[in-house]
């Protein structure tokens, strides 16, 4: 609202900030970004600066500070000591590390981003990948997994192959990975202990559903990885090309259809407890002397969701 008329658009406050924030991390990162998608949302924040109310404007202006403070802090911190940066040298090493999430599996490879708790005995800190060949492991390393491992090589990101165009090394520091783990034959991984982490059974189930739509035929594989549970590890760069140009290459990774999964599971399952709730307290809100109040709360209840 501006000058006493009406908006002809409605703005969620939450939304709000959160765009404006994630606009001061491009607005702080705009050399990494095309020109064009800058200019687009300085467009649309210019339009929403001006039909919200004055408090609002201040606060949408402060969450946009707010994110340019949090990208430059996140890009000025410094690094421990004793780093895996600086203490991991390229070559055979043993560490123990903890197994963070999967980042991909594929046809002979599967790679895990990993926390280094020890490098050859020197206590460390700092994340790296951990890739490990079919065949070399005897068991499926989960989140929270801390491994041992003996006689793998150690190598540290490098952009010399790509001069001029895509900085990798950047690109993995900038998600605070600083090196890979390769295992090989002669290589040992030994499970010691299990750390505690939200995503274990998340990830539990993602592996039973590998297993699960494994086909014969491998690109029937692939895809159902793919599009079913956001793994695109198999997916060959003929697919890649074909999908490319049909126009349909955002469904071989995480995209709006796997979103929408997860909101359809949560909507159905938050209104299935509503009703329980409703329905196993029926009779003592009927007779109770507040009903409105009641109806109240769940309509609260249902407008959050």
């Amino acid at each position: 609202m501006k000058d006493g008329t009406s908006s002809p658009y409605q703005f969620h406050p939450a939304l709000l900030i959160a765009f404006f924030f994630a606009f001061g991390i491009l607005f702080y990162r705009h050399t990494d970004v095309d020109f064009s998608v800058i200019a687009a949302v300085a467009a649309s924040a210019a339009i929403i600066l001006y039909y919200v109310d004055a408090w609002m404007r201040g606060a949408l202006i402060l969450s946009l500070l707010c994110g340019v403070v949090a990208i430059f802090a996140h890009d000025s911190r410094t690094l421990s000591q004793n780093h895996i940066s600086r203490l991991a040298m390229d070559g055979k090493n043993s560490a123990v590390v903890e197994v963070l999430y999967t980042e991909a599996v594929r046809p002979r490879t599967a790679r895990y981003v990993v926390k280094t708790i020890s490098l050859n005995g020197v206590a460390t800190d700092g994340e790296a990948r951990l890739v490990i060949r079919k065949g070399e492991i005897k068991f499926t390393p989960l989140p929270g997994d801390v491994i041992a491992l003996f006689d793998v090589k150690f190598r540290k990101p490098r952009g010399f192959r790509n001069v001029g165009g895509f900085d990798y090394e950047n690109y993995l520091n900038e998600r605070d990975i600083y090196g890979d783990y390769f295992s090989s034959s002669k290589s040992r991984m030994v499970k010691v202990a299990e750390a505690p982490n939200l995503f274990r059974n998340v990830e539990a189930i993602k592996n039973t559903m590998r297993a699960t739509l494994t086909s014969k035929n491998p690109e029937v594989t692939a895809l159902s990885w793919a599009i079913l549970i956001g793994d695109d590890g198999l997916v060959t760069p003929e697919q890649r090309t074909d999908f490319s140009r049909a126009g349909t290459a955002h469904i071989l990774s995480v995209s709006g259809l796997h979103v929408g999964f997860i909101a359809a599971a949560c909507y159905f399952a938050a209104k299935l407890v509503m009703f329980l709730i409703a329905y196993f307290f029926k009779y003592r809100w009927g007779s109770a002397g507040s009903p409105m109040r009641v109806g109240a709360f769940f309509a609260l209840v249902a407008a959050a969701f």
